[in-house]
């Protein structure tokens, strides 16, 4: 979808909505996008969102960021990938709720800038799927200022060629 986002959901408290499958694929822009609550699926593990450019391959903002109401509970089934510079996955400011990410993420471009969890409060964030990530001058994940939060990785393995591979500043419980 070039520079625009391939789905973009914002402020859905309240509502649910299901994708029972999704292929989507953006460059320059967020491929897949949540600003505010609702309860979203991603049900089918056959499912992929990539990004090949500068964007995010998953973009989730919680009730923190200006603009947002309410925090989801987001639950994907389907692959993560990112061949551009931008991230394979971004969370931030989420006051509550979970994510949960169930299919392997990669991002293996050697330019990416990998996974970022980063100001959120009372948060559950798991990946149980693979992640591979191997990036660039960025950290392959970094994971910042997470109060009380709760975040997990059943099976990691990460590199960054001129960064920092794994980063963890502030509070939170990290499980690897």
């Amino acid at each position: 979808t070039g520079s625009n986002a391939a789905v973009q959901l914002d402020d859905n408290s309240g509502t649910s909505i299901t994708f029972q499958q999704l292929q989507a694929t953006s460059g320059d822009g967020n491929t897949f996008a949540v600003n505010g609550g609702g309860t979203i699926s991603v049900n089918d593990p056959n499912s992929s969102i990539a990004n090949t450019g500068s964007g995010a391959a998953l973009v989730v903002k919680g009730d923190a960021n200006a603009g947002a109401t309410g925090d989801p509970s987001l639950t994907i089934l389907g692959d993560i990938s990112n061949s551009g510079t931008g991230r394979a996955v971004d969370i931030q400011d989420m006051t509550s709720g979970a994510v949960s990410i169930t299919g392997d993420v990669t991002d293996n471009g050697g330019t990416g800038s990998g996974i970022l969890v980063e100001n959120n409060a009372d948060a559950a964030i798991s990946f149980t799927g693979v992640v591979d990530l191997s990036t660039g001058a960025s950290s392959a994940v970094a994971l910042r200022n997470n109060e009380n939060s709760t975040i997990t990785f059943s099976t990691l393995t990460a590199t960054a060629a001129a960064g920092n591979t794994f980063v963890v500043e502030g509070a939170g419980t990290i499980n690897v």
